[in-house]
């Protein structure tokens, strides 16, 4: 399922487990939801990125599918920046310099954490390699995930003082969460691309560039 602020900020609320005197969690919050709108526009507009050798594959006969791609330890490229993120996060209020120090801190660490992947059989491609010429691989697909975030580590990277420590950790474990199981990585068509020296061979200078995340 694509990414959605709504569902994101509902997510944090109910990690906060905040009850009213019924017991029941009270609806969202604008804050949570424009902080959800921030994390999620950000991830949708960066772009996907596996650098050569980082998308494996064995070829088959000339024009088959190629049955075992997968990627792995991909990242984003352009790197991302807190410019989005602090562009919505502006209608929350509050401290400003404590807004610019969490996004600042929120995409320093997306950016070094986040490990994108690509299981084996969610790219789909051929090679173009004979048995008396090299070729290349044509592939492209959707499937993709971000996994290697952690909530209580991004805690750690934005918790300002005064914060509590517990509660920043139940709001990133949530985010991470929820980015882990929902974001969908989709490379077009011929974006993912290296070379094989001939059929039955691994390829090499695998590589995918400009992946959309939804």
């Amino acid at each position: 399922m694509p990414l959605n602020p709504k569902q994101l900020a509902d997510e944090i609320n109910k990690a906060l487990d905040v009850r009213d005197k019924d017991g029941k969690l009270p609806p969202t919050t604008t804050e949570m939801e424009l902080y959800a709108t921030a994390v999620v526009t950000t991830l949708q507009t960066s772009l996907a990125f596996f650098p050569p050798n980082t998308v494996t594959g064995t070829a088959n006969a000339p024009g088959a599918p190629v049955l075992d791609l997968a990627a792995m330890n991909g990242t984003f490229l352009p790197p991302i920046i807190p410019t989005t993120w602090l562009t919505i996060m502006v209608g929350i209020g509050g401290n400003p310099a404590l807004i610019v120090k969490e996004a600042t801190a929120s995409t320093l660490y997306i950016q070094s954490a986040a490990k994108l992947t690509f299981d084996q059989g969610t790219l789909q491609g051929v090679s173009t390699a004979t048995p008396t010429s090299p070729g290349n691989l044509i592939a492209g697909g959707t499937g993709g995930y971000i996994d290697g975030l952690n909530g209580s580590d991004w805690a750690k990277q934005v918790l300002f003082p005064g914060a509590d420590l517990k509660t920043t950790e139940k709001v990133f474990n949530a985010v991470s969460k929820y980015i882990r199981n929902n974001a969908i990585i989709t490379f077009p068509p011929a974006s993912v691309i290296g070379v094989f020296a001939s059929p039955g061979s691994p390829l090499t200078a695998g590589t995918a560039v400009s992946g959309i995340i939804t």
